[in-house]
């Protein structure tokens, strides 16, 4: 069985479930002298699943589909095409385990509901997933307190 994970870019070397070092080998963009953690989404090593996940997109060509491919790979997805809906998703479904968030939807931008999240206290793991691709939006929404960032266009296997 192939194990699935992704790692969650922190300002940590250990993993927040098993405590485990992540090393560069294992998150090459640690090889930049970044920080990271692991979160597995499927259940190995101790780890808890990953099952509820919040999918925040507003484009319809690739929300569908992914909103699709996550199911079919075992996950509970809600899906929201603007900031209102996914904030509303947010304080009735509460706790995701993971929040798969685009930065630039209708408001509030994902970046504005990252933000609103950790200022609630909420650690849920968050990952933009946007084509805001320059370093400074990088940072920007690390900063804010996404704990990945993944770049679009993507490729699929990346998120899985």
């Amino acid at each position: 069985m192939e194990r699935k994970e992704a790692i969650i870019l922190k300002r940590s070397e250990k993993c927040f479930n098993c405590n485990k070092i992540v090393t560069k080998a294992a998150a090459p963009s640690l090889a930049e002298g970044g920080k990271g953690l692991c979160y597995s989404l499927a259940s190995s090593e101790g780890h808890p699943p990953v099952e509820h996940i919040l999918l925040l997109e507003d484009e319809t060509e690739l929300a569908d589909p992914l909103g699709r491919v996550l199911r079919q790979e075992g996950y509970q997805v809600d899906l929201a095409h603007d900031g209102l809906t996914a904030q509303a998703y947010w304080q009735r479904q509460r706790p995701y385990d993971l929040l798969i968030l685009d930065w630039m939807v209708p408001p509030p931008t994902g970046l504005e509901l990252c933000r609103l999240l950790r200022q609630a206290g909420d650690d849920t793991p968050v990952l933009f997933l946007t084509a805001r691709d320059t370093l400074d939006d990088r940072v920007g929404g690390l900063d804010a307190g996404a704990d990945d960032y993944l770049v679009k266009p993507f490729e699929l296997r990346e998120l899985l």
